[in-house]
């Protein structure tokens, strides 16, 4: 017997063909992935269809429905209805949202919402479920990534597992499915490291740990990945509706215990970019698209110094104005001395006017804003992530930044540091000489603004959720919007940045 599971992961609100925020058409969106669907409608009712999280975050639309229209449906949910996905995990990006804004986001939600590890409540949430398809019994279990601690509560995901599976009779189930919006550290297969080791990505762990699981579903890192290691079958879809991964399952029957068990898997990962937007779906999607675009452009304030020339991979060389207006504004609502900022992917401010779409440039995710409390070598610690973002070109003799994700790469103000790059393959370091005008010392107690994602574990930072002393009710954008508009019509920007690299 063979059946098909189609995995989809880490949609980030991608409904609309356009980006909205400069008007260039996407290679493929929710409107590609509607068409796919579409042509193998007669199909989808005898295959499995789950998606592993990170769907709501990530485009203004959000944002737009969350303060405009809330008791409108989000895109992604009409589209999992109209598909009939069988099970959907929340992301660590769904926890971005106050408990009430996600309930309202997730009420129409067809699909069981599956996450073991949350205890907080949501709509329609359980821990598994188990599906029925040809006769043949899918357990389901999800899991999600524990962030937002503060809002969100959870348990430790591998014993929550471990007490789950003991509930569960074997004979009640003939395939058992793990799907987790977390990922890998290392390749499981060639053992080659992937990501740096955080707390959030535990896809080895679980591959290891748990040898009972049939097939790992996976997100988080938006990699296409495919493959068979410590006795599981294991798939990460992609991102961004780019593609998704068709998984071909082969069971056999056994008539002595009258149970399926599977046999092999192959994959096939779909470009989504090849197939046409679903005329039907860019209908539905074109009112909310050009309503939100008229909202991003309202304005917000006046700056006296236009915001441009910015490029991302020189802030570590000559800082930008931006950098020092995103810095000023988590320190004044951190009330902090130290703040940390992601680096935007791009940014221009050609005059005066801060329009509400540039909220959107300056802060790429949803994300909330954090205070934590640390020692002077748990600050240190962190700064140590960011060195790693350097290396020295021998070919061209000067340091320069690697390639990894700009929301990855940070910069602090509040303190003078330093990074040290060999010019020979020794590992990088850094010192911090000043907090302020005072000398730094690891024993000192310093407090710091910084975004949840990062606060988190995010990027392969230190985790400092124990440590979060306070945390904003609503996403970094509406912040910083209210921060604009408070402005005083003198207001200036001074240089925050205190960092050389050498």
């Amino acid at each position: 017997m063979q059946l098909s599971l189609f995995h989809t992961t880490d949609f980030h609100s991608r409904c609309t063909t356009k980006n909205l925020l400069t008007g260039e058409n996407y290679a493929s969106s929710l409107a590609h992935v509607a068409t796919f669907f579409a042509q193998r409608q007669t199909t989808l009712d005898n295959s499995l269809i789950i998606d592993t999280g990170d769907f709501l975050q990530g485009s203004a639309i959000t944002a737009y429905l969350q303060y405009t229209q809330p008791q409108m449906t989000h895109p992604v949910i009409s589209f999992f209805n109209h598909n009939h996905y069988d099970a959907v995990i929340p992301g660590n990006h769904e926890f971005d949202y106050e408990p009430a804004t996600l309930t309202s986001l997730l009420l129409p939600l067809q699909a069981p919402l599956l996450a073991a590890n949350l205890q907080t409540p949501l709509p329609n949430v359980a821990s598994h479920l188990i599906v029925e398809k040809q006769g043949i019994r899918f357990l389901i279990i999800g899991l999600t990534i524990p962030v937002n601690t503060q809002k969100y509560h959870f348990a430790e995901t591998e014993t929550i597992l471990q007490e789950l599976l003991q509930t569960i009779p074997e004979t009640h189930y003939d395939c058992l499915i793990c799907a987790f919006h977390g990922g890998f550290t290392y390749d499981p297969l060639t053992k080659q490291q992937l990501f740096p080791v955080d707390s959030l990505n535990i896809g080895n762990q679980l591959l290891e740990n748990f040898p009972m699981i049939d097939i790992l579903l996976t997100g988080h890192q938006h990699q296409t990945l495919f493959g068979h290691a410590c006795h599981s079958f294991y798939s990460q879809a992609g991102s961004y509706a780019q593609s998704l991964n068709e998984l071909t399952l082969t069971l056999d029957y056994n008539a002595l215990t009258q149970r399926w068990s599977l046999g092999d898997v192959t994959c096939h990962t779909h470009d989504l970019a090849t197939y046409l937007p679903d005329p039907e779906f860019v209908t539905t999607t074109a009112t909310i698209f050009e309503k939100t675009k008229i909202w991003l452009q309202e304005p917000l304030a006046k700056i006296a110094t236009p915001l441009i020339n910015f490029q991302p991979d020189a802030c570590f060389q000559s800082p930008h104005r931006l950098i020092d207006l995103l810095q000023d504004f988590q320190q004044t609502w951190g009330r902090t001395q130290i703040s940390t900022v992601s680096i935007p992917k791009s940014f221009a401010l050609t005059d005066s006017q801060f329009c509400r779409h540039q909220l959107f440039q300056a802060f790429a995710y949803d994300d909330l804003l954090v205070t934590v409390s640390l020692k002077g070598s748990e600050l240190l610690t962190a700064l140590q992530r960011l060195g790693d973002f350097f290396y020295y070109n021998q070919l061209t003799q000067q340091i320069e930044r690697t390639d990894e994700p700009n929301y990855f790469y940070d910069l602090w103000s509040g303190i003078t540091y330093t990074i040290h790059v060999p010019a020979h393959n020794e590992k990088n370091w850094v010192t911090i000489e000043k907090v302020g005008h005072e000398a730094f010392s690891p024993t000192a107690q310093y407090e710091v603004t910084m975004n949840c994602f990062r606060a988190c574990g995010g990027g392969g930072y230190p985790n400092f959720q124990e440590y979060i002393t306070r945390q904003s009710s609503v996403p970094i954008q509406m912040l910083f919007a209210d921060f604009l508009q408070q402005l005083s019509p003198n207001y200036e920007i001074q240089t925050q940045t205190a960092l050389t690299v050498c």
